[in-house]
């Protein structure tokens, strides 16, 4: 028998901290040339939290000029819109390789992205600078590649979904064809896309464009990705309290300032939802338009904000329900049924999760558990969570006038 003494064993996971979730990592895939020593095409890199780090890795501004890739100009644009230390991991590949093929599920490019980082990627941009003989024939002023790629996009995401990765796409609008009026509604409830998962960026620094004659088509993928990175997930990147984006002179990826377009074109752009930057009077600098999906408006998911507050609820949800798979569950004994108690429990620990990992994110959150399940013939417990979202507003309906008095 062991000598007499006072046995001290330390408790953990009793102060409630929270997992921290990291909402505004991000991936990017561009063209460029590998670095010996240093960057095989088709390898995940990162995460890299500064511009210096990826410069480390020899992707820098001139090693970008000499070999027509726009890695580093992405990069960049990405931690000055992001403004912190936030994670982004980097792909480069062939300039042969379209953006179609980064989005498809069969071949290793954005899924291996997603796999690569075990899911920690929230948003994947898709860009490139392709080969100088590559000669697209337009289709609604777009090179079909990107409408192929958010077809592509869309199977990757049901199938990422499907294994508990949620995960939301940027796609490059590279070298628009220009004409405003003739360009591809994504927002048509038939002709359009139909991907609630991806939106298309249109806008782009002139200032960046003009750097080389092969950046002349870029659109500002990077920048878009830093500002999502930056806010909370249920916010859009348009919001004007945000401060103005770090663009100097923003343009469309025809080359055309954004002063040169008419409100007619602008408007109509931004209806077909396409992603930009614009200006408003008297404020100084350039604002994005908003993040629209290429999907139509009357879609839950039509603004990019949605989708990353709906798939953050999903990895809650999910991390909150695995640790009760194979659990015993009490049963009515006259019925089979659940008890009230059981119910609850589990209707409990899911809003309590969604609503204390997501405040600030959300409205609110509601849980509901059906007692009249045989969950002993079935072994399947059927939950409804409901979501309830925070409002944008996106207009003001302003009646202004003189009045006699203010007494009513």
């Amino acid at each position: 028998m062991a000598r007499p003494d006072v046995n001290i064993a330390l408790s953990n996971n009793r102060l409630g901290r929270l997992p921290q979730d990291a909402d505004g990592t991000m991936g990017l895939i561009t063209s460029g040339v590998a670095i010996a020593g240093q960057i095989v095409l088709g390898e995940v890199y990162g995460p890299f939290r500064s511009i210096k780090e990826v410069e480390v890795k020899g992707i820098t501004k001139a090693w970008g000029i000499a070999n027509k890739s726009m890695a580093w100009h992405h990069a960049n644009e990405f931690f000055d819109e992001a403004q912190t230390a936030t994670p982004l991991y980097l792909m480069i590949v062939p300039n042969m390789l379209k953006m179609s093929d980064m989005a498809d599920k069969t071949q290793p490019y954005a899924k291996k992205m997603i796999e690569a980082t075990a899911g920690a990627v929230r948003m994947v941009g898709l860009t490139r600078v392709p080969d100088a003989s590559y000669a697209p024939v337009y289709v609604g002023e777009l090179d079909p590649d990107v409408t192929l790629a958010l077809t592509n996009l869309k199977a990757l995401q049901a199938e990422q979904f499907g294994l508990h990765r949620p995960i939301r796409f940027l796609v490059e609008a590279r070298a628009w064809g220009g004409d405003a009026s003739a360009t591809i509604d994504l927002r048509h409830p038939s002709a359009g896309p139909r991907a609630n998962v991806a939106g298309v960026v249109l806008g782009q620094t002139k200032e960046v464009a003009d750097s080389d004659a092969a950046f002349g088509g870029y659109a500002f993928v990077g920048r878009v990705l830093g500002r999502f990175a930056r806010i909370q997930v249920q916010r859009s990147i348009g919001r004007v309290k945000d401060g103005p984006i770090g663009t100097v002179h923003a343009a469309l990826s025809d080359g055309r300032a954004m002063e040169q377009l008419t409100n007619i074109e602008v408007n109509g752009l931004h209806d077909k939802g396409y992603i930009f930057a614009l200006s408003y009077p008297d404020q100084p600098g350039w604002y994005f338009n908003g993040g629209h999906a290429a999907c139509p408006i009357d879609d839950d998911y039509s603004d990019l904000k949605d989708g990353r507050v709906i798939d953050k609820a999903a990895r809650i949800t999910y991390d909150t329900y695995v640790v009760e798979i194979l659990d015993d569950v009490e049963v009515d004994t006259a019925t089979g049924m659940l008890p009230l108690a059981v119910c609850k429990f589990y209707e409990g620990i899911v809003e309590a999760a969604i609503g204390t990992r997501m405040a600030g994110n959300i409205s609110g959150v509601g849980a509901y558990v059906d007692p009249s399940q045989n969950i002993v013939q079935t072994g399947v417990l059927n939950v409804q969570v409901d979501i309830v979202k925070r409002g944008t507003i996106e207009h003001f309906a302003v009646v202004l006038g003189f009045a006699t008095n203010l007494a009513q």
